[in-house]
């Protein structure tokens, strides 16, 4: 049986290890926003979502012990528009072409480390030396 003292030391490497994940996507996804080869796949070469610099500035983040939240919501000047769901979903350009959707915080989570949050998250404990393995519960879509 475990003691107190010893679950209080498992339970602050955990909020340490999960703090290190959401600094090191934090990064990642200003990373991607500004990148001019993120989106290749879909076609877009030399050409990054920073645009005027408001979507990425845009983003807040809430961190509590055990959740993070990220958000965007830039808004257009001119307009008024808030633009991030366009970023991500698609839209037809002042020229009538089709830009499809970029869903960069997804594409955060895959740079992560080239494994994802759940498997970033289960390194750093182990680098605390604690010896973890993931399971499966339910949450593996936060990896694709």
């Amino acid at each position: 049986m475990m003691s107190d003292e010893m679950l209080n030391n498992i339970e602050a490497l955990a909020q340490e290890a999960f703090a290190q994940v959401v600094a090191d996507y934090n990064v990642y996804v200003d990373e991607v926003i500004e990148s001019l080869d993120a989106f290749t796949d879909l076609g877009f070469t030399d050409h990054d979502i920073v645009d005027t610099g408001r979507l990425r500035d845009s983003k807040l983040v809430n961190i509590g012990t055990n959740f993070a939240e990220f958000e965007w919501s830039p808004r257009s000047p001119e307009t008024g528009f808030f633009y991030a769901p366009a970023v991500w979903v698609g839209f037809i350009s002042y020229a009538g072409n089709y830009i499809p959707g970029r869903h960069w915080p997804e594409r955060s989570t895959q740079t992560l480390n080239n494994q994802g949050i759940t498997a970033s998250f289960a390194d750093k404990l182990r680098e605390q030396g604690l010896d973890v393995e993931i399971l499966v519960n339910g949450d593996e879509d936060l990896d694709s």
